[in-house]
């Protein structure tokens, strides 16, 4: 048995999960196993994992299946008291895993630890620091939008297995997984210091407006949840017009103006007392996700969006 297992799923990204690999090999801890489950690659995905000579690799094939059937493939394989996760396309720094491992031991009542994470668009060089660390993430966090990124994940494997790892036929799974996890009581702690490279491109800034739908589904399904806190039930409007605001604020990054204002219009719809009451909260969560977003300049972006607000009829 090793510490951790550190799960890769992949679908035809021979030409980038090889740098996955690597970044995961090249962790100063070293007792892991490192799981490739192949989720129907029909590129030479196989050939560039099996090029890696390291007992610790392990590579699995499947039909495909999606990205979550392919992480619970992987929780099924694991051997580690901790599970890791990291996306085809990212990659662990090389104190990752120590840094988490270390900040676990320090506080063993804790089931996940996540951590900031450096932000990259793929096709440029340039990196930011993103992500937050909360203090202490509670359900209530969650339910007004994901709080961290798997990528930056390490949680205790007896804590999948109890929750039973990931929702395989719904949008928004990450998310979905966080808050079930939050309702079965797990304790969530942070890193304070970048452990993974996030990478993006353009088009994945849309990827809130395609699933708009699945992502409200993800709130009813959580606030139906008989586990669900009664002193939370009434943080159902604003958890949907938190999402509201997040898909707003993706759109207007992406220079879909008109877009961003109709779905600002139903955030504001949703629960009106964010105009007033959580006024500070509407706007730090536009602003904050549209600097992330933003491949232009941030605040061009954000220029043009003072004259696509609700109301404003350009």
């Amino acid at each position: 048995m090793c510490s951790v297992s550190v799960i890769i799923p992949t679908h035809n990204r021979a030409h980038l999960v090889a740098e996955a690999i690597d970044s995961v090999l090249s962790q100063t801890f070293t007792d892991f196993e490192l799981i490739v489950v192949d989720d129907g690659s029909i590129d030479n995905t196989e050939e560039v994992v099996r090029s890696f000579i390291d007992r610790r690799l392990k590579y699995l094939k499947q039909t495909n299946k999606g990205v979550s059937a392919a992480r619970n493939t992987g929780i099924e394989t694991a051997k580690g008291e901790f599970i890791a996760f990291l996306d085809d396309d990212d990659l662990f720094l090389p104190a990752k895993l120590s840094l988490q491992l270390a900040r676990a031991a320090d506080d063993p009542t804790a089931g996940l630890v996540y951590g900031k994470y450096l932000s990259a668009i793929r096709s440029e060089g340039s990196m930011k620091a993103a992500g937050v660390c909360h203090p202490k993430l509670e359900l209530r966090d969650l339910l007004l939008g994901p709080a961290f990124h798997w990528s930056t994940v390490l949680i205790r494997r007896t804590l999948l297995e109890q929750v039973g790892g990931f929702e395989e036929n719904l949008g928004g799974e990450d998310w979905e997984l966080a808050l079930r996890l939050a309702l079965a009581g797990c304790q969530m702690i942070c890193v304070s210091e970048p452990v993974s490279i996030v990478r993006r491109q353009s088009i994945s800034n849309t990827r809130d407006l395609q699933y708009m739908s699945t992502l409200l589904a993800v709130i009813d399904k959580t606030f139906s949840d008989p586990r669900m806190p009664l002193d939370l039930i009434d943080l159902r409007d604003m958890a949907r017009a938190a999402l509201l605001l997040r898909i707003a604020a993706s759109a207007y990054a992406t220079s879909q103006l008109a877009m961003g204002r109709d779905i600002l219009q139903r955030a504001l719809a949703a629960d009106p007392s964010i105009v007033n009451e959580h006024f500070d909260f509407l706007v730090d969560t536009l602003v904050y996700r549209i600097r992330g977003l933003s491949l232009d300049d941030p605040e061009d972006v954000l220029q043009q969006v003072t004259h696509f607000l609700p109301g404003d009829s350009t």
